[in-house]
């Protein structure tokens, strides 16, 4: 038999199985997203495009109406000149609201490479932002934590007379190239402290191995030596180490003499001290100079160089020493000695303030004083203020305090606060932070000032005291009169219950009770608060009482709450909870016949010594009294 060919347009039946599949497939798949529909949707914000460490992303994800369930975060990872790895799951977040935000941390696992991260989100109905991992699409990081390298062509211990020299160099890295830096330290002989490294010059590299040269380096500090470095970087911002096998230098010498101070005692002294040199030199010495620079204090900036003691020198080399008298007296001393030659080289001038050596001379012990302006009573810190003055530098106050419970008690003895550090010069003023160091109590203060040369003064004790209570006042209900046989006070349970299904208007209900606050004191009255009714309040000497009616139709749950203010601003409460108890208690009497089980449906002939087993509940307000009774046919 043939079969005839129908239009689909013209098969009602066609199009009804068409639609009835297509809802069957959306059942199944209940996370995937169907075309038109809003499902949830989710965003990994991506700040830089080069990482070298775990590193905070972050996410947000919107139910479009739904509540969310999770929140999964993929990545793809493909090595530098590597092959593609596959999505990966990284991490689920668990959530529960129609919107939510949050930050993730992403250690880049697989290592140094590119990443590709994705976030798909999934609400509480199922449905996914994405079927699967070939629909994801995500945004290209690059990760990189190897540091690059770097070296330099230029040979050790060159001496030139030429003014500028270039100075080559390699470097790699495994991902990407961005700079290459040379930085230099200068010293004027091979025996002094090197001073700070300098950037010189910054080159922008490429690629993962890359040459070039520094041009025209042209010694700014004019003779003496010179330390070079080579610091590469990567985009990532790997920068790599320099450790100090990785230094070069060159010595631009144009014969001059070189000395050095061999000082080695404190910065601050007592008095006259001695300061030993040394100098050589190629040819042959002239004279040793000792210059000096002064200032009266921290504050003040130093004078010119003055010439203190010259001595005449000959040889190669030699030593010795200068005995400084500290002719200005008490302050900072900058030193410089000149070492000079025959041929009238000598070292590059100093600016004044930034000599060889630096001196403090200080044998005088700082002052100061305390004050406070503030309130008594405090339930948290508050400020003292302090001025300290010394003849040459502050350098530290120290805050202590004594301490007593109350007036009653004696002062513990002086306990340690704080240290605050100035910033240096004559005159110091400042806030230090007091509070209650050892709970609630009484508060005397005194500060301890050092100098910057050790020089220690101490305040007598404040002529202010402060107190700090931390504690709420304590508020206590004592009696509840209630007339009322629908209302019913559980002091076990502190609950005033009621019935409002009962007549409970026409009957007054009195409390009271006391407050006291045992540090600062009580603020005023006893302040009382209802959720259902306005009481009338008695407050006095820390004595409260209040007394109301329930107003007409009453019902449910409520709450009465007695509030007192102490002094220092503590707020103390209680809260009588007031339950509408409207369900009668339930009870129930079953019979108990020794060796049987009894059957409620069956009849049994009982007689006096036949027992019961008897039993009572309320859920609320309790069982005030129970009544069984038995009734009898004959």
């Amino acid at each position: 038999m043939m079969r005839k060919n129908v239009p689909v347009e013209l098969t009602f039946g066609y199009v009804i199985m068409a639609l009835a599949l297509w809802i069957l497939l959306l059942w199944l798949v209940p996370e995937a997203t169907a075309d038109g529909e809003d499902g949830p949707t989710s965003t990994i914000e991506i700040v830089d495009i080069w990482y070298s460490s775990e590193s905070q992303f972050h996410w947000a994800a919107d139910g479009q109406g739904n509540n969310l369930s999770s929140l999964e975060i993929w990545y793809f990872h493909t090595p530098v000149g590597g092959v593609a790895n596959n999505w990966n799951l990284s991490e689920i977040i668990n959530l529960s609201e129609k919107d939510e935000s949050g930050n993730f941390s992403f250690s880049f696992p697989d290592g140094a490479g590119y990443y590709t991260l994705e976030s798909n989100a999934s609400d509480s109905t199922d449905m996914s932002e994405f079927v699967s991992s070939e629909n994801f699409t995500g945004e290209q990081i690059n990760f990189d934590d190897v540091k690059p390298t770097s070296l330099t062509t230029l040979a050790s211990g060159t001496r030139t007379i030429d003014g500028n020299i270039d100075i080559g160099w390699e470097a790699s890295d495994n991902f990407q190239l961005k700079t290459v830096q040379l930085k230099y330290r200068y010293r004027q002989t091979s025996t002094e402290t090197p001073g700070v490294w300098t950037n010189f010059q910054t080159l922008v590299a490429s690629g993962t191995n890359s040459t070039g040269d520094f041009t025209a380096f042209d010694f700014p500090d004019g003779e003496g030596r010179y330390d070079f470095r080579i610091v590469a970087r990567d985009y990532a911002g790997n920068e790599e180490d320099t450790a100090s096998g990785q230094e070069v230098y060159i010595i631009l010498d144009f014969t001059p003499a070189e000395g050095e101070t061999d000082y080695s005692g404190d910065y601050w002294v007592t008095g006259n001290t001695v300061i030993p040199w040394s100098v050589s030199d190629n040819y042959e010495l002239y004279s040793v100079e000792l210059r000096h620079s002064y200032k009266a204090d921290n504050s003040s900036g130093f004078g010119d160089w003055i010439s203190f003691q010259s001595k005449a020198v000959g040889g190669p080399s030699s030593t010795g020493t200068f005995n400084f008298v500290l002719p200005e007296g008490q302050g900072i001393y900058n030193l410089w000695i000149v070492f000079k030659d025959n041929a009238g080289n000598s070292g590059p001038d100093l600016p004044v303030g930034q000599g060889d050596l630096s001196l403090g001379y200080d044998t005088e012990a700082p002052s100061g004083s305390i004050t406070y302006t503030g309130d008594y009573w405090h339930n948290s810190e508050t400020t003292i203020q302090y001025s300290a003055q010394d003849n040459v530098d502050i350098g530290e106050v120290q805050l202590d305090y004594k301490f007593k419970t109350d007036s009653n008690s004696a002062y513990s003895n002086y306990i340690y606060a704080e240290t605050y550090t100035t910033t240096g010069g004559k005159v110091a003023n400042g806030i230090m932070e007091a509070n209650g160091f050892s709970g609630s109590g009484l508060y005397q203060f005194r500060i301890e000032l050092t100098d910057s040369a050790g020089n220690i003064w101490t305040s007598s004790t404040s002529s202010f005291t402060i107190g700090f209570d931390m504690d709420a006042p304590v508020i206590f209900l004592t009696d509840i009169n209630v007339a009322s046989p629908h209302i019913f006070y559980d002091n076990n349970l502190e609950v005033l219950y009621y019935s409002s299904v009962s007549a409970v208007t026409e009957d007054e209900i009195e409390l009271e009770g006391v407050y006291d606050d045992f540090h600062s004191g009580t603020a005023g009255s006893a302040n009382i608060e209802s959720s259902f009714v306005t009481l009338d309040v008695y407050s006095s000497e820390h004595v409260w009482s209040a007394s109301f009616f329930f107003p007409p139709l009453t019902s449910g749950n409520q709450t009465i709450t007695i509030l007192a203010l102490d002094v220092a601003g503590n707020l103390g409460s209680i809260t009588i909870p007031v339950v509408d108890d409207i369900n009668p208690p339930e009870t129930s009497i079953a019979l108990i016949i020794e060796d049987e089980v009894v059957d409620e449906t069956e009849n049994y002939t009982i007689g006096r010594e036949t027992k019961y087993s008897l039993s009572s509940h309320d859920a609320e307000s309790g069982i005030m009294t129970i009544e069984y009774r038995f009734n009898s046919s004959l």
